[in-house]
């Protein structure tokens, strides 16, 4: 495990800006990377980024230059940059390193903490790193690990209990308000808020949607991918007027729902129609806001909630930390075990060709004025022993280990 290292390009340590010059497109990886792998002397190599961060995690016998990192990943760097990035890295060697993967796995310090979206990034950045051929055998554990880490921490604290995401957060207010087969439901706008949202919708029990979007060609893509209704924004005052739940994100300027607009989609609603905002600035105008009243949702209360729930979250961390620290024992556990295994796989064909040379060669004169019945005796007597040489070693062997790391426990 001391091969191991990571260098860490994090917002908390670097301008957004500037650490948005690390991104790599799909082209830029496949030069990039092999270089990088190179320029570290490393055997193994993965790379992931987020919205706000990047990591580069080696295995290798040399600890990592953070301004060779720089440089591989882009050659146009200005010298101020490089300068700004290398001081603004941070390298973690061995337990460090993997403790801090699976606390950015878990997503413990992430700007919104407890996404579960980073496992999916992890375990995208590792196929394609496998795919490379920059991964081997420490990284496919390390990042199986990590995940199943983070999994068990979501499942055994409050870390991500508490929703922090707009979409989720509106989707948990309309809950309040409707059940999957009664809500008619208006989309106004086709981004990627209500793209989410409407994925969301529909993967809850929610199917009677009608898109509509100030671009036609967004509304109807949406509403194929979605597989729902669409309507033309041209035509938004003859839609049907029995909404009792209208959707609006878009990203006009002005309001684009007015009093009479919303009164017309929801007059023949029987429920107390809701608005849900979701745009800044707001596409409800103000009468419409002051006549909605509690019926009126905007971005502003949502983001006040995951501000709130983001606090809750954060100060969940230290529930967190001891699951942490016992899987980067196990880990360290697991890399000495899986060493002893890679050290003694040739064991049990180095044992096959002691006993074939025994029968074939050094005893093959005696063996062959043997009758039938004490041949086959002989050939049992071999298997077991064949078994039992191959087995005892590797026991002790991981027996040792495990006393050689109580030892160094205490």
């Amino acid at each position: 495990m001391n091969r191991f290292h990571l260098v860490s390009f994090h917002f908390e340590r670097l301008p957004l800006p500037v650490l948005g010059r690390l991104f790599q497109s799909p082209e830029q990886k496949k030069n990039n990377l092999p270089l990088l792998l190179e320029k570290n002397n490393a055997d193994e190599l993965m790379y992931l980024a987020t919205c706000n961060r990047i990591e580069c995690l080696f295995v290798s016998t040399d600890k990592p230059c953070p301004y060779k990192t720089a440089m591989s990943l882009n050659h146009a760097l200005t010298a101020d940059e490089v300068s700004v990035l290398a001081r603004g890295a941070v390298v973690y060697s061995g337990s460090d390193a993997v403790r801090h993967f699976f606390s950015t796995t878990a997503s413990l310090n992430s700007m919104v903490i407890g996404e579960r979206e980073i496992i999916t990034q992890v375990r995208k950045a590792h196929e394609e790193a496998r795919e490379m051929g920059l991964s081997g055998d420490f990284i496919r554990l390390l990042v199986k690990r990590s995940i199943e880490t983070a999994k068990h921490i979501y499942t055994h604290t409050n870390i991500a209990k508490k929703p922090v995401s707009v979409v989720s957060l509106a989707f948990k207010e309309i809950k309040k308000r409707f059940t999957p087969s009664d809500a008619r439901i208006l989309m106004v706008g086709a981004g990627n808020t209500n793209t989410n949202m409407v994925r969301l919708l529909i993967r809850n029990g929610f199917s009677n949607i009608v898109v509509t979007n100030r671009t036609d060609t967004k509304a109807v893509a949406l509403a194929e991918d979605a597989g729902c209704r669409m309507m033309p924004w041209k035509n938004r005052h003859e839609m049907p007027r029995d909404f009792n739940l209208v959707i609006s994100c878009t990203g006009s300027e002005l309001p684009v729902i007015t009093h009479e607009l919303f009164g017309n989609w929801t007059s023949l609603s029987r429920e107390t129609p809701l608005l849900v905002d979701l745009a800044m600035p707001a596409d409800a105008e103000d009468l419409l806001i002051e006549k909605c009243g509690d019926n009126y949702i905007s971005l502003v209360h949502l983001k006040q909630l995951a501000e709130k729930n983001i606090e809750m979250r954060k100060s969940h961390i230290e529930h967190c930390l001891p699951h942490i620290e016992s899987a980067v024992e196990a880990f360290g556990r697991l890399v000495r075990e899986r060493s002893l295994e890679v050290a003694l796989r040739d064991v049990p064909e180095m044992v096959r060709e002691i006993r074939e040379a025994a029968v074939s060669t050094v005893f093959a004169r005696e063996i062959s004025t043997m009758n039938e019945e004490n041949r086959m005796l002989m050939e049992r007597i071999l298997d077991y022993m064949e078994k039992k040489y191959i087995a005892l070693p590797i026991k002790k062997a991981k027996e040792l280990l495990l006393e050689q790391a109580a030892k160094d426990a205490n």
